[in-house]
């Protein structure tokens, strides 16, 4: 599953970049691409791709079963790249059939295995992609006029639901990685109440923004929560610190892109002063966190699962972490310091992510295309 998905991630980045940056500069004027249009497809059509990569990849070594590959796996992601043109042209009712069916057959085939063997360890996983298709499928509904709130319901549910995913994920691997990728030997250990603490917040956190001005909810709380999960996430990252990372760039890549969704939160507690747009945060969490996080993990993947060294990545690829690292503070910081420049400052940024995916690009399609290098099936 990395294969396909992990390519047509990285594709597909460029062109909805490419043909928002369009939009964005004035040389392309399309009704409906709109903001709601731009984080959708980077929730669902760019981020969506790689979890979908990752998890039928990784639910085949957890479970010890195929989940899906030769001819259905085909047809799966065939679906996924007609929803991406449906959305790119504005069909919408094309791209929501496609769309959804995309992620039923994907949930089904992360789900059964787990289910036959009973990982009970795995039901948050399967969670949040099921209710990822809930939110897809909010998304469309407001899109085609069946339900008014719709499109905020569907993108935001679907953002802090990824958002949600990669603070779990990410405790499972990054100590994991980071135990078995530096020099010398370290321990990392789990704070439970710590862990939970984060979580509790967090979910509490993303339901107040979802439900928030429904029921009345005080904007101080969404931004009292968000300082509380500042705090808590920078205890978890410098719970996980050793400083060998700095010799593995598969390793700072994550810390640094864990540390972009720190900073999100603590933004978005400071955005409470109305200093700048609870926007600045946002991109603080998907472009520095969510963004380079994918990247490094579809670098890492691809690189183990062809039978290949994840202790000597490419030069090209160091560089690509570097570049999408400085499209997200020119996103994100420097529109806070020079507000005077932030349309410019936000082409900049889809210029540098553009440049930064074809880095990925030129060294990664030979390794997804290729057989592994170790002759062994996959």
């Amino acid at each position: 599953g990395f294969r396909p998905f992990f390519l047509g991630a990285a594709i597909y980045a460029i062109i909805a970049m490419f043909v928002w940056w369009l939009q964005y500069s004035g040389f392309v004027q399309a009704d409906h691409l709109t903001p709601a249009w731009h984080a959708h497809e980077m929730i669902f059509g760019y981020t969506f791709a790689v979890i979908a990569g990752f998890l039928l990849t990784s639910v085949r070594n957890w479970t010890g079963i195929d989940t899906v590959s030769g001819g259905r796996l085909c047809i799966l992601f065939s679906c996924w790249v007609l929803a991406r043109l449906g959305n790119i042209f504005g069909s919408y009712e094309f791209a929501a059939l496609l769309d959804l069916v995309c992620m039923v057959m994907c949930t089904w085939y992360i789900v059964v295995p787990i289910v036959q063997v009973k990982q009970r360890r795995q039901i948050a996983v399967v969670g949040i992609v099921s209710v990822l298709l809930l939110a897809n499928g909010l998304y469309y509904s407001g899109q085609l006029g069946l339900v008014g709130n719709g499109i905020f319901l569907g993108n935001y549910l679907g953002l802090y639901l990824v958002l949600g995913l990669v603070l779990m994920m990410s405790g499972r691997v990054v100590p994991f990685f980071t135990t078995r990728g530096v020099e010398e030997s370290v321990e990392i250990p789990t704070y439970l109440l710590l862990e939970a603490t984060n979580f509790i917040t967090y979910a509490v956190f993303a339901l107040a923004i979802l439900v928030g001005q429904e029921i009345g909810l005080a904007v101080e709380l969404v931004n009292g929560l968000a300082g509380c999960l500042f705090i808590l996430n920078l205890l978890r990252l410098g719970s996980w610190y050793t400083k060998g990372i700095w010799q593995k760039p598969l390793l700072w890549s994550l810390f640094l892109s864990y540390g972009f969704i720190t900073l999100g939160f603590g933004l978005y507690a400071l955005a409470y002063f109305g200093w700048f747009s609870v926007f600045i945060p946002i991109h603080a969490l998907v472009v520095g966190g969510v963004s380079l996080l994918t990247l490094s993990m579809m670098a890492r993947v691809s690189l183990g699962h062809t039978g290949r060294s994840i202790h000597e990545p490419s030069q090209w690829v160091v560089f690509a972490f570097g570049i999408l690292a400085i499209a997200a503070i020119t996103r994100v910081i420097m529109p806070i310091l020079l507000p005077q420049y932030y349309p410019l400052l936000i082409q900049v940024s889809q210029i540098l992510w553009m440049i930064s995916f074809a880095l990925f690009l030129v060294v990664y399609v030979p390794v997804l295309a290729l057989p592994r290098v170790d002759s062994q099936p996959g």
